[in-house]
């Protein structure tokens, strides 16, 4: 049996990686995929989406280096995902609770959060959880 894994997908999933979804013609099979992980990211605010006003890298290379409103996407799909409103301010250096918490070496906790693991403690990160 050979297991498959993509850590393009995997990045994404951890929001260490954005979609283009301009780069998507030709992977059908694999855009609803991409697609999804990247808004499960997007939600829990992990990585990249932990920051308050994300710059996107294409508006970062061609000079705007401030933040958009609304989140330049290039792209005609309307975007109907909207990040969760956590219940509190971020924590630093004390655990890893909630996905938008800080580690002691200053990165987002992200997936490695209590809160994104399967099973075991569930803490309440999010408003409706």
């Amino acid at each position: 049996m050979k297991i498959s894994h993509s850590v393009n997908l995997q990045m994404v999933r951890e929001g260490y990686a954005i979609i283009y979804p301009q780069y998507f013609s030709g992977c059908n099979a694999s855009r609803g995929e991409y697609q999804q992980a990247e808004a499960g990211a997007r939600q829990n605010r992990l990585a990249f989406w932990s920051q308050p006003s994300p710059i996107m890298p294409w508006d970062f290379r061609s000079g705007r280096r401030t933040p958009q409103q609304p989140v330049a996407r290039p792209t005609t799909e309307p975007t109907t995902q909207t990040a969760a409103t956590p219940l509190r301010e971020s924590t630093r250096g004390q655990g890893c609770q909630c996905p938008y918490d800080i580690d002691r070496r200053g990165n987002a906790c992200g997936g490695r959060s209590a809160y994104s693991r399967p099973g075991g403690e569930e803490p309440k990160c999010y408003v409706g959880d």
